[in-house]
């Protein structure tokens, strides 16, 4: 599958065309206007509105009635500021309210009718990853778990080293969230747990050995090795830690689970 970057950059021609991005949510429709995506990955135009287009999804299977009427509204401008702009290189996509809504169906031939072009409809691992190349594009060099709530569903990614490695997508928003009939307030912890518990990388566990009292001896390496060891105080290493110097995940979880046993006065360094 390509990435929304690579997918862009094989349709149109970046450097003389204008791009718009539909998405259309579980609870919001925005639509961004970029005047060189290949240069600047900045939108001159950006806005959102709130459709609920999912509300009730999960007692009815439908999409809202109002929420619909009101998405059509708000689509209908946005096609006539295309218009006005000349703006012809259109995307849209949507998420987990169209990939789940039985009466999905005429809804989507009205915005293709409305624009003249194909709406996509992401899967679930989708939305993680380009939720993950959304961020990668912000930070120089992403580690570390990428989440995006949206209305419908959350997206979680494990990226390490600007890697993608890990993602999914759970059925877990916010308008999911107060509206499911199955889900009360009293078991919304338990739910949402056992729902991250079947993510089996999401519940990785690692082990942490902390020895202490050791003695100093002189480095042994074998004939093939060359070791050069570097004594720095604990200190240092969470200072670097903090200020973002160390960024391996690993090292990261590892030396503030020992900073805080020290703070609870479990382990003395």
């Amino acid at each position: 599958m390509k990435s929304l970057d690579q997918e862009i950059k094989y349709n149109i021609d970046l450097e003389t065309s204008k791009i718009s991005i539909i998405d259309i949510g579980s609870n919001s429709i925005r639509m961004l206007i970029y005047e060189n995506f290949n240069y600047s990955r900045v939108p001159f135009f950006n806005e959102k509105a709130v459709c609920e287009l999912g509300k009730n999804l999960d007692k009815s299977r439908k999409l809202n009635n109002k929420g619909k009427e009101y998405a059509l509204k708000v689509l209908k401008r946005f096609s006539e500021i295309l218009n006005v702009s000349k703006i012809k290189n259109v995307r849209i996509i949507a998420t987990a309210v169209l990939r789940e809504a039985i009466d999905a169906k005429d809804f989507i031939q009205e915005v293709e009718n409305l624009f003249n072009t194909k709406l996509r409809i992401l899967s679930g691992n989708e939305e993680a990853e380009y939720t993950a190349e959304g961020v990668k594009v912000g930070f120089k060099n992403v580690d570390g778990l990428v989440a995006d709530l949206g209305g419908g569903s959350l997206e979680l990614t494990k990226v390490e080293n600007n890697i993608i490695t890990d993602k999914t997508s759970l059925p877990i928003g916010v308008l999911r969230l107060m509206n499911n009939p199955l889900i009360k307030k009293r078991n919304l912890s338990k739910y949402v747990r056992k729902l991250f518990k079947d993510e089996k990388w999401l519940s990785k566990k690692t082990l942490l050995y902390v020895a202490t009292q050791l003695t100093e001896h002189e480095p042994e390496p074998d004939e093939n090795e060359e070791l050069a060891m570097v004594k720095v105080p604990f200190e240092e290493v969470y200072q670097r830690v903090k200020s973002g110097e160390l960024k391996d995940s690993l090292t990261v979880a590892a030396v503030l689970k020992i900073k805080l046993m020290q703070l609870e006065g479990t382990l003395s360094i």
